[in-house]
Formats: C-alpha cells, structure tokens, sequence
C-alpha cells in the first residue's frame, strides 16, 4: 500500500506504529495479537502476527478523491470509461449517513464503478447524485461532498471485521459535519465489527470522544505519545479553540455568570464549547430569540443551535420545551442567592468560608437590608468588585444545597446532549 508523496498527516511523522488487541481466539491461546505498521519513505508495510485480522485497509479520502477528480479532468472523454458499466446505487445505510453527515437529503447516490484505469483492477468510483432537485456527477462536488461519499462508500464496501485506518477524515467539512461524521464511524464500526484507527487535527472530531480513545502523537523535539487527555488538554496542545456546541441565552447578566460559574465548576472542558449571552428583557426575549432563529438553524442559516436557559422561577409554571433548560432553583437566580445567604447569616445555614470572605460577606449582607432583591445584589456585589467575583466567592457555598447540585448537573447534561 503506497501512501501519497503529499501526505501531511500522522503517517508522514513516524515510522512504526504497533497496535495490539485481545480476541476470544488469543485470549484461549494465551498469545498476543499485534500488528505493526512500518514506514519506509513513501511506502507503509503491515506486519500482522498473532491472530490479527487480514483485512487492514488504510483510507486518506482527501488525497484519494483528488486523484480521481485530477484522473477525470484530464481526459476530456471521461464519460467513455462508464460506458457500458451499470450503476450501483448506494445501500440504504449510506444514503441515510451521507444525509445526516452532509445535512442535505438525497434522492439516490449511484455508483459506476471503474476497473479499466486500475492496473490492479481496483474500483475508481464514478458517483452521479441527485438531491434538492439538483443533478450532477462527481465532478460536480464539492471537495467536502466528495470526500465523505467516498469515505462512506469505501467502508460500505468491506466485509465485517478487520481494522481501518483513516487519514484525517474530516478534511473539507465543516465543523458541524465532522461531529456528524464521527458519530456515523462510530455507527459503521458497531454494525461491521471493525476497529477504527483515525488521525485527525480538529476539535469537531476528538471532542466527542471519551479521552481513553484518543492519543496525541508528537514528532518534535523527540517521537512522543501522550494518552487520557480530555478535549480541552488536546485543544490546547495543539494549539486549536474548540468549536461551539451551541450559544445558551440566559435571562439577564447575572443569569449568565451563574451559567458560566456552575459550568467552570462542573465541566471547564464543556465551557469551553458553549458561548453564554444574555437578553435585555427578560424571559419573554430569551424564548423570541431561541424560537425567532430555530427556523434559520435548520436551514443552515445559523451556525450554532441556539437554546434558552431561563431562571428557576420558569420550572414551576412551564414543562419543558424542546430548546430550554433552567438555571438552580424555584426562583431568579439573585432571590436564589439573597435566601441563601439570608439563611446562612441567620445561622439556619451551616458554612465556614474563608476568613476575609467572611468579613467581608457580613458586612455587605448588613449594608443591603431592607432592600429589594435587585438593588440588594447591587449593594453586596459592590463589596466583592463585580457580581462574577462574588459568584466565584461563593461556588462552594452555592454548591452545599444538594438540590441546586443535582439541577446545576441536569443543566450541564442539557448542554452536554446538543
């Protein structure tokens, strides 16, 4: 298997890389598994031993399509080499992922597949589509089109069982299309029993990724592996700004230093992927925004979803609506705050914070009595320089209650699942 003298990713960087498993078959023998692939200039070698699989394929669907796009635009007689040669059309798995991938719905993705210009008499595909009320072939693609239905055809193509290398396979998509495209590998993994080994530069693929499945490869100073790092320790290694899951629009500012600070607690690496903005006039402006833009976010108008995250007061006089969730509580977050702190300097509420917190606490709860509940956090604010300081003062505290936890954790999953 020869790889491209442009190749740029992970192969190009090192020169053996050895993958060891466990099947039913080794763990009976009591011998290992292992397969190393070895690179010598432009050329990668698999060395199988043990009871590893024959079937090891390795896919870079960027560098491959383009061979073919080069191949079909220097023969002006392109259309004779499908001639005579009937098409397949695709299975209806891969219709549905390249939908889901591509978000655009096709009619029908036919596939002629070439064996005249192969000396190996390997299959160059041919793709002709139909979508939208739109014909066209595969010189019609566009790169990011093209690369996935070709990936996607490609593993439609192998038998179940064996392992897959593939060579950054989000190249050309957007970032919403790589998320897609890591959950339909997934899904072909799972229904064809294959291990998936992958390179890959971008946040839209490792961040959906439990840590424990991916490795950060390094060739400078020195060849080093690193492994168990979460997104936000990969990101940052590589240098990336990881990309949103979705925009929360809370109710007010305080609203949104709430969200921001139970989610630094809970989840930094989920802060990271979230943009947090607030409405000016309440309630009423979050649920015009989130409702206003939804139709524009399914055409593909707006980037990033964008979802509501209303005060606690809503909880009680609304079920749940697809595109919200609450902060803490049964009310706004400042009467949340204000009861609290209430409590605790009444000695219903145990805590013991810091020294300096707590003078400082005490004399801003004295300064703000008798004032409503607005003006009340203006005034205590005013004595920790900024309501998003006094909220990070008070996390621990906050955090004590055990129902604001369990609603602080059904919060972070909401924005979890988007």
């Amino acid at each position: 298997m020869e790889l491209p003298e442009d190749a740029v990713g992970w192969f190009s960087q090192v020169d053996e890389v050895e993958v060891q498993w466990s099947d039913d078959r080794s763990k009976e023998t009591g011998k290992s598994s292992r397969m190393e692939i070895r690179r010598q200039g432009g050329m990668v070698e698999l060395v199988r031993s043990g009871h590893c699989p024959e079937n090891v394929h390795y896919i870079d669907a960027a560098i491959e399509t383009g061979k073919i796009l080069a191949m079909l635009r220097e023969d002006p007689n392109y259309l004779d080499l499908i001639e005579g040669v009937d098409p397949a059309p695709a299975s209806a798995e891969m219709m549905t992922l390249a939908s889901y991938v591509l978000n655009r719905q096709y009619d029908h993705i036919d596939t002629f597949e070439i064996t005249s210009v192969s000396e190996e008499d390997f299959a160059v595909p041919f793709f002709r589509i139909a979508t939208h009320g739109a014909d066209y072939t595969v010189l019609g693609m566009g790169r990011g089109e093209l690369a996935t239905i070709y990936l996607l055809w490609r593993l439609d193509q192998l038998s179940n069982g064996g392992v897959v290398i593939l060579e950054e396979p989000e190249t050309h998509l957007a970032a919403i299309s790589q998320r897609k495209l890591t959950e339909a590998l997934a899904i072909i993994s799972g229904d064809k029993d294959l291990t998936i080994i992958m390179s890959t530069h971008s946040p839209g693929v490792f961040e959906s990724l439990p840590a424990g499945q991916v490795s950060l490869i390094s060739s400078l100073p020195e060849l080093s592996v690193s492994t168990g790092l979460d997104s936000r320790a990969l990101a940052s290694r590589l240098g990336l700004r990881r990309s949103l899951r979705c925009v929360a629009v809370t109710e007010d500012l305080f609203a949104a230093q709430m969200l921001e600070m139970i989610l630094r607690r809970l989840d930094k690496s989920l802060l990271d992927c979230v943009g947090i903005s607030f409405a000016a006039d309440g309630e009423s402006a979050v649920r015009t925004i989130v409702n206003g833009l939804r139709a524009y976010r399914t055409s593909g108008k707006v980037p990033h979803r964008i979802v509501g995250i209303l005060d606690g007061d809503q909880r009680a006089t609304e079920a749940d609506v697809d595109g919200f969730s609450y902060l803490p509580g049964l009310q706004s977050p400042e009467r949340v705050l204000e009861s609290r702190l209430k409590a605790w300097l009444a000695g219903h509420e145990k805590f013991a914070f810091p020294t300096d917190v707590d003078a400082k606490l005490r004399a801003a709860l004295v300064d703000a009595q008798g004032l409503d509940h607005h003006d009340w956090l203006i005034c205590v604010a005013e004595h920790f320089n900024g309501t998003a300081v006094l909220l990070d003062a008070l996390a621990n505290f906050l955090f004590e209650d055990s129902i604001f936890v369990q609603q602080a954790y059904s919060l972070r999953s909401f924005l979890s699942s988007l």
